[in-house]
């Protein structure tokens, strides 16, 4: 019972952390990280967090709607695909240009048409 109630905790936090509000920088969003030392002079351009689902469909899903979503994934393949676009996407951090055009080819083919042109009237830049 006690582990059941610990995991609904970590839910919730994630959620209100991941749709609750708009974009902005990671220290901004997570108090725990705004006390650590910040580099002076950062060697490349230091990317905010993605697109919110709350930004693009202008409403915060119930923790319901997350976890029905989020168990109907298959576990390992999701991690595994995860961990590679992440790895795949952070050769590149250091040069914003190929880094925009990768984040942009993987975008446009990893999301259906109506959510790439609900992105794209929302955010246009």
């Amino acid at each position: 019972m006690k582990l059941k109630h610990l995991q609904k905790k970590k839910r919730q936090e994630a959620r209100k952390h991941l749709f609750s509000a708009p974009s902005q920088p990671f220290t901004k969003r997570n108090p725990n990280l705004a006390s650590q030392p910040v580099p002076a002079a950062p060697q490349h351009p230091i990317v905010g967090l993605p697109i919110y689902y709350s930004d693009l469909m202008d409403r915060v899903p119930p923790e319901s709607e997350i976890d029905e979503l989020v168990a109907s994934f298959a576990k390992r393949p999701t991690f595994f695909m995860l961990a590679m676009l992440n790895t795949f996407i952070s050769f590149f951090e250091k040069d914003r240009k190929k880094f925009t055009e990768v984040q942009g080819f993987l975008f446009q083919n990893l999301t259906d048409e109506e959510m790439f042109e609900r992105t794209r009237k929302k955010f246009p830049s």
